[in-house]
């Protein structure tokens, strides 16, 4: 793949995880596709020692560039890599704080805020819910809403993690309002790539990749059982394809 430079002005920023500045739009999505290597491990040790590198970088471009909410979901990921969700929570609660009431909401437009809101909260959900502490998971969901503008992306992981925390809690009627909601809103994400990529990068994009997909499309049809919706059942069992011989599977659904 070959990169022209057109704009003058047009130059790559940050040590790590650089991006194009000034970044221009309207832009445009193409099915096009570049295969990239660099983040092949040899084994999970390489993949931590990856991250930790990357962490100390971030934390100097967070330092220099405090107003950079993509820097800062980047550490918030790499944090996630590591497993370290203490520290997501801690973090993740302090930029929702400068989101709401510090300088970020002074700078940033209300549908931006919004965006890098939500994607601060799923990460704290995401750390709950590692955690298996499941109440807190729909307590956060809960506070995730209190913003006034709250975009779909955001509102797909609240309802994929409702779903999963509900049934954990044998709460089935509350996972299939969420089962449903979620299906919903994965269609409308499913059918604008550039919706997607504007209010979803990182890894709440996730939400409707396909390998998600079917994990909810499982824990559905688990809710259903137990609710005996035959109909549910019957819709949706056509849509696992389980041509693969890798699928990770709820042992129950199994």
């Amino acid at each position: 793949m070959r990169m022209c430079k057109i704009c003058e002005d047009t130059e790559f920023k940050c040590r790590i995880h650089e991006v194009l500045t000034p970044f221009y739009y309207p832009v445009k999505n193409i099915d096009a596709y570049a295969h990239h290597f660099g983040y092949v491990y040899k084994n999970n040790k390489e993949l931590q020692d990856h991250s930790r590198r990357n962490i100390s970088l971030l934390k100097e471009e967070v330092k220099e560039r405090p107003d950079d909410m993509r820097l800062a979901a980047q550490l918030l990921q790499e944090y996630k890599v590591l497993g370290e969700y203490e520290k997501i929570l801690e973090y993740a609660s302090m930029l929702i704080k400068e989101c709401d009431c510090g300088e970020i909401k002074k700078k940033l437009e209300k549908e931006i805020i919004a965006k890098w809101r939500g994607i601060f909260y799923a990460h704290i959900i995401d750390a709950y819910e590692k955690k298996c502490d499941y109440d807190e998971v729909l307590k956060i969901i809960q506070k995730t809403y209190e913003y006034d503008m709250v975009n779909e992306i955001t509102e797909a992981f609240c309802a994929r993690s409702s779903l999963i925390a509900n049934y954990e809690k044998k709460n089935y009627l509350e996972a299939m309002e969420a089962f449903n909601k979620y299906i919903k809103l994965y269609k409308i994400l499913n059918e604008d790539d550039e919706k997607l990529l504007f209010q979803g990068p990182l890894f709440i994009g996730s939400v409707v990749a396909a390998k998600e997909y079917r994990l909810m499309l499982i824990y559905g049809i688990m809710v259903a059982a137990k609710l005996e919706n035959i109909e549910i059942i019957e819709k949706y069992i056509q849509e696992i394809e389980f041509d693969d011989k890798r699928r990770y599977l709820h042992s129950e659904f199994v």
